[in-house]
């Protein structure tokens, strides 16, 4: 994880202020508010894995509220989910109210108003999800706000776990073993969020397996441009008609699920600061795209701007 600002560098009066730039750049819209300017400490750092944003927050007491006018700024294509690990939150949003407490996790829909308290110094580990990737486990009607994962059983304690540790490997790993371990977290993230409002992942256990071996075929030879639904199909050990038949129960098909995939692993380069010596050509080639004109029509189909466009915005900042 890389410190992305702290307040340690910055006069004591200006603190709140930058900090409040920063996460709002960083994190999402919002307005922040807190008891004192005197003392005021907080530290942000950035990572990634794979197709999860990371944002380490430590910071002192805060109130954080975003309204309707936030939110409509807001990136649609992420769900954020505050993994705490010190401290304390006071969660509201869609008329549900929760406190976590360290070792708990709770979804916050960016596209929906919220208030959160920041109570104590709190510690917090910050996820981006892609949506497209939750609601393919989930359901495109699944209610995230304000939805709280606790350590009650086996099954949250490892999920938990996982997402905590996450930020350990942000920068460790190869591309292919960054891309298993999201998959891997997102898997366990969807099943536990839907324990916790009784609601299973909309799959039996048997076809939720192979569906996840498809992801994980599909992850696997992304790079590949002669990645074809029979190869996926055959590497799964099933047909073709019963693998979209499959993902068509999520609203999704192989190759849309694919060329999603390859979309999302492409913004996730661009935004990259590592990969900033990277042609938008060089970057669409190498995962799988081999017509650029169809690859900036998709992307800017799926998140509103041009690869070329985005990359420009990147550099400026």
């Amino acid at each position: 994880m890389e410190v992305a600002f702290s307040t340690a560098d910055v006069h004591p009066r200006d603190r709140f202020d930058y900090w409040q730039a920063a996460t709002r750049e960083r994190i999402a819209d919002h307005d922040s508010s807190i008891s004192s300017r005197d003392g005021f400490k907080a530290e942000l750092s950035i990572g990634r894995v794979g197709s999860l944003g990371l944002v380490r927050s430590r910071n002192s007491e805060i109130q954080v509220a975003s309204t309707n006018r936030h939110a409509a700024r807001s990136d649609p294509s992420e769900v954020l989910l505050f993994c705490l690990l010190a401290g304390r939150i006071l969660l509201e949003q869609s008329d549900r109210r929760v406190s976590l407490d360290a070792g708990s996790l709770a979804c916050v829909d960016p596209r929906l108003a919220h208030t959160m308290h920041f109570l104590d110094q709190s510690s917090t580990l910050i996820i981006k999800v892609p949506r497209t990737e939750l609601e393919a486990r989930l359901g495109t009607n699944f209610d995230i706000a304000a939805c709280r994962i606790a350590p009650l059983g086996p099954q949250e304690r490892l999920t938990l776990y996982f997402a905590a540790k996450l930020e350990q490997l942000s920068g460790t790993l190869d591309r292919t073993s960054e891309e298993t371990i999201s998959t891997q977290a997102i898997d366990l993230i969807a099943l536990s969020l839907g324990n916790a409002v009784d609601r299973p992942t909309q799959l039996p256990a048997n076809k939720s397996r192979l569906v996840w071996h498809i992801h994980r075929a599909i992850d696997a030879r992304l790079q590949n441009t002669d990645l074809t639904p029979e190869r996926i199909a055959e590497r799964v050990g099933i047909s073709v008609r019963q693998a979209n038949r499959l993902l068509g129960t999520q609203g999704s098909s192989l190759m849309r699920l694919v060329q999603t995939k390859r979309l999302a692993r492409c913004r996730h380069a661009l935004e990259d600061p590592r990969q900033i010596h990277r042609s938008v050509s060089d970057i669409a080639l190498g995962w799988g795209f081999s017509d650029l004109t169809h690859f900036s029509r998709s992307f800017k189909r799926a998140y509103g701007i041009l690869p070329s466009d985005l990359r420009k915005l990147k550099e400026s900042r």
